[in-house]
């Protein structure tokens, strides 16, 4: 957009399970989680520098989605039920990496991100009595090639 301000629209898909832990016993299941947000970019150098360290924040939305196999019964089942469901948060987007020029259209990218949602009461929902609540943080470090055009 600007000389040292730019903007990008991010993906991610992640493929892990969910997992509760209370002392000895664990729950896990299977799980998905889709990202796409909208970044501002600040960059510290100009567009001519070959290398470009920068920080991005922004917003979006985040997609978790239970994928395992549900059973009768769920180690763990007295403090939250992990469910064969799908929930939307919005979703917060922090994050610093750096772009290194290899050609006038390409650079390579390293960088990490922290998305933050609210915590996804519908697929891990806590059972009367318990309460589960907060902020999940996801540290999420990428590397790759942009093409610019």
């Amino acid at each position: 957009m600007y000389e040292r301000i730019g903007g990008e629209v991010r993906y991610s898909y992640l493929d892990n399970a969910m997992k509760l832990t209370s002392g000895q016993a664990t729950a896990k299941f299977g799980g998905q989680a889709h990202a796409i947000h909208y970044d501002l970019l600040i960059h510290g150098t100009g567009p001519a520098s070959r290398m470009r360290p920068y920080i991005a924040f922004g917003g979006g939305a985040k997609i978790y989605r239970g994928t395992g196999a549900e059973r009768a019964f769920q180690p763990l089942s007295n403090i939250a039920i992990l469910t064969k469901t799908q929930e939307t948060q919005g979703l917060a987007s922090v994050g610093a990496g750096i772009k290194y020029r290899v050609s006038d259209k390409m650079w390579f990218r390293l960088d990490v991100h922290d998305y933050l949602t609210r915590f996804p009461k519908k697929v891990i929902t806590p059972v009367t009595g318990s309460g589960l609540s907060g902020w999940l943080n996801n540290f999420v470090p990428t590397a790759g090639l942009t093409f610019t055009f």
